[in-house]
């Protein structure tokens, strides 16, 4: 009886160490925190080079890092934006969240379930007209905004909220139009360097460079520029942080003078590059290549 009884425990004891595992293995794989209810909607803003942001206000129990997931970024691209986040989140605080135009969804195609979607919606501002918040803004076309906003003429006031698509109520995939790491004031740039930098591949010699690279602190906007000793002004480089591998192209603007910088360093970025690569010690090491 007594061998028995041992048996049954050892074998519920086993049951339950198997649920207790598989509530963890679930807990893992669980989906991203919803941030937005249905009946919630998103307000839109627009900055320099026509870059969006959306203004999502903290909820009870969500942090920097379950927002950042939320919306498919990396925590350090809400930081860029939101310089009071170094004392953390506050619950009630609006945040810039950087967003591109792929992320909001303006098309009721057969597989749009409204209750599902999450209404980003732009307050108009003066000198505003249906054709620019469309077209200019948003990139959709006017019969478009038309119809989501039920307008049968295009006069519009200021302060008036307008419709201009929709996001998923789970999220934005991660890297869904704007680069995790890359702040989106940035990106139009990036692609133009990247594309200039593998069309001069051709029929030239790859030089490859490994050193401190530093910026001036007082340097200001968002370029992707640097000051390098040998590579001739406009020469696009590839720059690397060996650390994390973040890949960004700069181009060459001048000439790097060893007076004021430290006499190994190689390379001068500007504030912008040093952010996106994650640079945090005043001299950090990178991987420099570019075509001679």
């Amino acid at each position: 009886m007594k061998k028995i009884s041992s048996f049954l425990i050892l074998f519920f004891a086993l049951v339950a160490s198997i649920q207790a595992f598989s509530i963890v293995e679930d807990s893992l794989s669980l989906p991203v925190i919803r941030m937005l209810h249905p009946t919630d909607s998103i307000k839109v803003t627009t900055g320099l080079h026509n870059s969006k942001f959306l203004n999502h206000t903290v909820k009870q129990g969500q942090t920097l890092f379950s927002i950042s997931r939320y919306y498919g970024l990396d925590m350090m691209d809400i930081i860029n934006y939101n310089p009071l986040l170094s004392e953390g989140v506050k619950l009630g605080q609006t945040l810039k969240v950087p967003i591109a135009n792929t992320d909001i969804k303006w098309q009721q195609g057969k597989h749009f379930i409204k209750w599902r979607m999450i209404e980003v919606v732009y307050i108009v501002k003066p000198k505003d007209t249906v054709f620019k918040i469309a077209k200019t803004y948003f990139k959709m076309p006017i019969d478009s905004f038309r119809m989501i906003n039920n307008k049968t003429h295009d006069t519009l006031e200021i302060g008036d909220k307008v419709i201009v698509g929709w996001i998923d109520i789970d999220g934005i995939p991660e890297k869904a139009g704007v680069r995790a790491w890359l702040p989106i004031t940035l990106y139009t740039d990036y692609k133009i360097l990247r594309k200039r930098y593998v069309n001069t591949q051709k029929g030239k010699r790859e030089i490859d460079e490994k050193g401190p690279a530093t910026w001036n602190e007082k340097a200001k906007g968002d370029n992707l520029y640097a000051l390098h000793k040998t590579a001739p002004i406009g020469t696009v480089l590839k720059i690397m942080n060996p650390l994390n591998k973040r890949t960004i192209y700069v181009k060459v603007v001048g000439k790097l003078q060893g007076a004021g910088y430290h006499y190994d360093t190689i390379i001068v970025l500007s504030p912008s590059v040093v952010k996106a690569l994650a640079g945090v010690n005043r001299n950090f090491r990178v991987n420099i290549s570019y075509y001679k």
